[in-house]
C-alpha cells in the first residue's frame, strides 16, 4: 500500500513537471511573443520539406498512424486484445479511455480555446482543425505511452531493463511523429512541443488513476 501511495505522488509529480512547457507555451502565444515567432519559424524551415519526393509519400504515410481514423482502430483492437487475451477489461477500458479522453476531448478543447492557425506554408497533408497543440503529437504519446505502460506493468519482473526500453520507445515514436508536422508545414514547433508536453501530462495523471485503483496484473 505504501509502495502504490508513493507511485501515486510520483506520477502527479511528473504530470506537473512535464505541463510546464505546454503552460510556459500557451502564455507566449497569449502574449504574441516575438521571440517565439521568431523560434517557430527558424526551426519550421529548418524542417519543412527538406527530403526528396520519395521520402516525403513515406512521412505522409508514417504521420498518418496519428490520424483519428487510425487512432481509434489501433485503440479499439489493442482493447479488445488486452480485454480477451488477457481477460482484464478494466485494463482495456483504462487504455481505450486515456487515449480517447486525452487525444480526442482534451486536445480538442484547448484548440478551440486557443484557435491558432496552421502554418502560412503549403500543407503536404490536408488538416481543418486548429494548429495548437498538435494533436499527432498529443496522441502519440498517450497512446504509446499507455501501451507501454500495460507491457511494463505485465513484465516488469521477467524482462531486465523493461522501463528503458519502453520509455524509450514511447519517446522515439512520439518525436518522429512530432517531427512529421514539422516537416509536411502543419504546425509550428511550440504546436508539437506543447502537444508532446500536455499529453505527457495527460498520461502521468492516467497512470496515477491506474496506480490508484487499477493495478491488476497482466500476466
Amino acid at each position: 500500500m505504501k509502495n502504490h501511495t508513493a507511485n501515486l505522488y510520483r506520477y502527479l509529480l511528473y504530470s506537473a513537471l512535464a505541463s510546464i512547457p505546454f503552460l510556459l507555451l500557451s502564455y507566449l502565444i497569449l502574449i504574441d511573443s516575438q521571440w517565439l515567432i521568431s523560434f517557430d519559424t527558424i526551426v519550421g524551415q529548418f524542417f519543412y520539406n527538406s527530403g526528396s519526393e520519395s521520402f516525403t509519400r513515406k512521412v505522409v504515410i508514417f504521420t498518418s498512424i496519428g490520424n483519428v481514423k487510425s487512432v481509434v482502430i489501433i485503440v479499439i483492437i489493442l482493447s479488445l486484445l488486452i480485454s480477451l487475451r488477457y481477460k482484464h477489461w478494466k485494463n482495456a477500458l483504462w487504455f481505450a479511455l486515456t487515449v480517447l479522453l486525452g487525444a480526442g476531448i482534451v486536445n480538442n478543447f484547448v484548440k478551440n480555446t486557443f484557435e491558432r492557425t496552421r502554418p502560412l506554408l503549403t500543407h503536404l497533408v490536408e488538416e481543418h482543425s486548429y494548429s495548437f497543440p498538435s494533436g499527432h503529437a498529443m496522441g502519440a504519446i498517450i497512446y504509446s505511452g499507455a501501451l507501454a505502460f500495460l507491457i511494463y506493468e505485465a513484465n516488469k519482473s521477467k524482462i531486465a531493463h523493461l522501463k528503458f526500453y519502453t520509455v524509450s520507445g514511447t519517446l522515439l515514436f512520439s518525436l518522429l511523429i512530432a517531427m512529421s508536422r514539422l516537416y509536411l508545414g502543419v504546425h509550428f514547433a511550440s504546436d508539437v512541443i506543447a502537444g508532446l508536453s500536455l499529453g505527457a501530462a495527460f498520461l502521468f495523471i492516467a497512470m496515477a488513476i491506474y496506480e490508484r485503483w487499477l493495478d491488476t496484473d497482466l500476466s
